[in-house]
């Protein structure tokens, strides 16, 4: 059996210890930032593209993902819209940055911002020549963010340089960074699935993670 998944025997042990005990770990390294923005390019890199790159480097407590992945993942056979899948978004995040550069991101975040679970946990970035702009969308979703997001106000700098906010981003984060390690109860099966859904997937990442072999 082990070798026919070529799991090792300490990863082995780890998850017999688990399913034994009836409980998990959630580790420090368990909060899932999703962002939004223009579409990567390589050639000419975006706001978004600068902040997953320094992500990379600087911000390694935390998963980053490019939201159309997370959306590409749930309507693959599903037939669903992207409208109908913000419920899920909202189960899988600690929080959603959205640098204001494309048509798409603006759309984003006017359907974000309807939801106030979406809100609650949306870190703006915009161009500082709209700080001061009596728009709809600076009076619309961007004051409900700014009222009631845990990482607001928006953020207003040169979207050419960004980066120049990075440590306004990092501080923001620090809000929903994760400092110990939490025990998570799964000696039934009821009390897997009262568990969130994020939880359960960083579970089930997990065991994917140990057996290599396992295929979708």
């Amino acid at each position: 059996m082990l070798k026919q998944y070529a799991i090792s025997p300490e990863s082995l042990a780890i998850l017999k210890n688990c399913v034994l005990k009836g409980q998990t770990y959630l580790t420090t390294n368990s909060v899932f930032v999703f962002a939004c923005g223009a579409r990567p390019n390589d050639s000419y890199p975006g706001g978004r593209d600068r902040i997953m790159d320094y992500a990379k480097i600087h911000l390694k407590k935390y998963n980053f993902f490019i939201a159309e992945k997370f959306f590409n993942l749930f309507q693959d056979g599903e037939g669903k819209d992207l409208l109908s899948l913000e419920d899920q978004l909202a189960k899988y995040s600690d929080c959603i940055i959205i640098v204001l550069e494309s048509e798409s991101a603006f759309s984003e975040l006017g359907a974000f911002a309807i939801k106030d679970d979406l809100a609650k946990i949306m870190l703006v970035i915009n161009d500082k020549r709209f700080n001061t702009s009596k728009s709809f969308i600076k009076l619309g979703p961007l004051a409900k963010v700014d009222k009631i997001s845990k990482f607001g106000p928006t953020i207003y700098t040169d979207i050419k340089s960004i980066l120049s906010v990075a440590p306004s981003i990092s501080s923001r984060l620090a809000k929903v960074e994760k400092k110990k390690i939490s025990i998570i109860d799964i000696q039934t099966y009821d009390k897997f699935l009262k568990i969130s859904p994020k939880i359960r997937m960083v579970f089930l990442l997990d065991i994917v993670s140990i057996s290599p072999n396992i295929t979708p």
